[in-house]
């Protein structure tokens, strides 16, 4: 068919197609309008609406459909990789809600995965009339089509140099400063941390409050840690929206740093002259 208003926004109209009249469905879902972006690891309230026809008083199921790619995971099995589907990355509601008959107003949750692409999505919640065994689906409705923005929740910025001198022990050591840009009011507490440290080097934190948004990082490592240059170290900011899940963790964007380790100064022994500059103890 030729291109027209519609077919040029929706080409997949172009071609023909095959309709035909059928029994209207006992159910009906709707959806208030909601509006993003919605920042990653959100979990985005739902208002919805259902109407059942006469004899509808089956449970209804709930699920999030989205224009989403299924999302796969690698696990060992047999010590051999597997590819796994992987629900947890994946657009969906915060439980694949039953509905019963007496049930006509209510709001379930869209979680928004924390490693989801800020892009546009597309989605609707799919409700199925379900037989008494649930293991039919007898009719299907679904929301309208709507379509959502998810974002970074917030950005990690460095204020002063990437390149450091952290102290083993005792002495003077460098601090890292920056601040934390949040995305609107993103409400969660956010730690800068360091990450691809080696096991004998613990990473420093700090942990910034709703509402705080600089940050000083003193690093520092313990007295055994050995002198060195260490490579691939980046300054990181995580968030975790849900602490009963431990893995549901936001992560923001990645700054390298060039870390030198110096050995711990000593304290001076009794008796030993002043270092130049320096007063004398009193006696």
């Amino acid at each position: 068919a030729p291109a027209d208003a519609v077919s040029t926004q929706q080409p997949w109209l172009r071609s023909e197609l095959a309709y035909a009249a059928g029994p209207a469905s006992r159910i009906a879902l709707e959806m208030e309008a909601v509006e993003g972006p919605f920042p990653q690891g959100a979990r985005v309230p739902l208002k919805l609406k259902m109407q059942r026809g006469q004899g509808a008083k089956e449970l209804v199921r709930l699920r999030f459909v989205s224009n989403q790619p299924p999302a796969k995971k690698t696990v060992k099995e047999k010590n051999k990789d597997v590819q796994k589907d992987a629900p947890e990355k994946m657009l969906r509601l915060r439980e694949n809600s039953e509905v019963g008959s007496e049930v006509e107003e209510f709001t379930a949750e869209l979680v928004i995965p924390v490693d989801l692409p800020a892009q546009d999505w597309e989605g609707i919640v799919l409700a199925e009339l379900l037989s008494a065994d649930k293991k039919q689906v007898l009719e299907t409705s679904c929301s309208a089509p709507f379509r959502f923005q998810t974002s970074i929740p917030y950005t990690l910025a460095l204020e002063s140099e990437p390149a450091i001198e952290a102290r083993a022990g005792e002495g003077p050591t460098q601090t890292l400063r920056g601040k934390i840009v949040r995305n609107g009011d993103y409400p969660f507490p956010i730690t800068v941390r360091l990450e691809g440290l080696p096991k004998e080097y613990p990473s420093p934190q700090v942990t910034l409050e709703s509402g705080q948004s600089e940050f000083e990082l003193e690093v520092r490592f313990p007295k055994a840690a050995a002198a060195a240059e260490l490579k691939n170290v980046q300054l990181v900011a995580v968030a975790q929206p849900d602490p009963k899940v431990a893995d549901r963790v936001v992560r923001s964007n990645q700054i390298a740093l060039k870390l030198k380790v110096v050995a711990e100064v000593d304290p001076p022994k009794e008796g030993d002259s002043p270092a130049e500059g320096e007063s004398p103890a009193p006696e």
